[in-house]
Formats: structure tokens, C-alpha cells, sequence
């Protein structure tokens, strides 16, 4: 599905992302993740993204959804379920949602 997605790419920017999308579930990897390799996940998320034609489905219109909040949320507080917040890269998400909305703090 990947190929025919690059095969069919224009110039807009959502053809763009799922671009982008089917490369990085191709390599495998995720380099700003603490766990880059998540090869072993590549059929999972391939699925995922694929039932969507790879459009984003964490975020929308510059920020996340309601949903990745939370999950985010949960990712922070994992040391409240015996886990460490860090395998779930929990300092890395303030960052992460900044970049998303550039220079308009109000909608981040």
C-alpha cells in the first residue's frame, strides 16, 4: 500500500504526510523516540494507518486531539501504575506539542 501511496503523491500537503507516514513505517525506526526501533510494530501500524489512506490521526488542524491529550496525560503519570513515565518518552511530549502549532501558543 505504501508504493501506491508514493506512487500516487502530488504536491499537497496531505499526500505529503502520508508520504512520510509510509516511509517511516517502512524503516522501522523512529529516531526522536526513546526506543527508536519499532520494526516489530510495522505490521500493526501499517494496518492503522493504512485504514485511513496514512492521514494523521493523532492530530488535526496544527494540534492534537482531545484523544492524544489524554493518552499523553496517561503517559506522565505512569509512575501512578508502578511504570516509568520515561519508556513512554513522557519529558519529550511538551516539546513535541509545541512544535506542532509554531508561533501560536493559544492553540497549543
Amino acid at each position: 500500500m505504501c508504493e501506491e501511496i508514493k506512487n500516487r503523491a502530488s504536491q499537497n500537503a496531505d499526500s505529503a504526510v502520508a508520504v512520510q507516514l509510509c516511509s517511516l513505517i517502512e524503516a522501522g525506526r523512529l529516531e526522536e523516540l526513546r526506543w527508536p526501533d519499532c520494526s516489530s510494530y510495522r505490521t500493526e501500524v501499517e494496518k492503522f494507518y493504512s485504514s485511513s489512506g496514512y492521514a494523521l490521526s493523532w492530530v488535526q488542524e496544527g494540534r492534537a486531539t482531545p484523544q492524544a491529550n489524554a493518552m499523553i496525560e496517561l503517559f506522565r503519570a505512569a509512575e501512578k501504575k508502578g511504570l516509568d513515565p520515561e519508556d513512554y518518552d513522557a519529558s519529550r511530549w511538551p516539546a513535541r506539542l509545541q512544535a506542532l502549532s509554531p508561533g501560536r501558543p493559544e492553540q497549543r
